[in-house]
């Protein structure tokens, strides 16, 4: 999940609520309770995606918009061997990570034009705040995230190649990632 999104959600939601706090127009700690119990249940996307890994195929939840991407993988407790999730990144952008409210140990990979630039290998769940954030050194078009031990286990590295392909209207295979 992607940190600089997580803050973005969760300051809008504070400031708008805060907002309305101030003004006077509504009691504030039921909303609150909702957002806050609606936002630690585990997102589960549809599959619509897949990545071919050194011939192996994972397929993908992908998240697209600000606020599937903030919470990302967070709040699960497993993830089946052969799925991951894809965080997608049209323009491109210098995305950072990290493990906060990640109950699973993961494997990051950050790309660009179908190229893996960064790795992270067994992010562990964090635990205790300030959490570890992981960044690639320039922008990405594309994360994926995958149980961890695959990066091991396929001996992916920097400057390997990915193919993803997503099902439906959205196609970044054909944009360049």
């Amino acid at each position: 999940m992607s940190k600089a999104e997580s803050n973005f959600v969760t300051s809008c939601i504070v400031a708008g609520v805060c907002g309305l706090t101030v003004a006077g127009v509504l009691n504030v700690r039921p909303l609150m309770q909702n957002w806050i119990a609606e936002f630690n249940k585990p997102q589960s996307l549809p599959i619509s995606g897949e990545v071919d890994i050194k011939g192996k195929i994972f397929d993908l939840e992908v998240a697209r918009t600000p606020e599937e991407k903030a919470k990302g993988l967070m709040f699960r407790e497993w993830l089946p061997g052969d799925q991951g999730m894809l965080f997608v990144y049209d323009p491109p952008e210098q995305a950072s990570f990290w493990m906060k409210n990640t109950l699973i140990p993961l494997d990051m990979i950050f790309t660009k034009n179908s190229k893996v630039i960064y790795t992270v290998e067994n992010a562990q769940p964090c635990k205790s705040t300030p959490c570890t954030t992981f960044a690639p050194p320039a922008p990405v078009d594309g994360v994926i995230e995958l149980n961890a031990g695959w990066l091991k286990k396929l001996g992916l590295k920097v400057g390997d190649k990915v193919i993803v392909s997503e099902y439906g209207e959205f196609d970044i295979s054909t944009s360049g990632m």
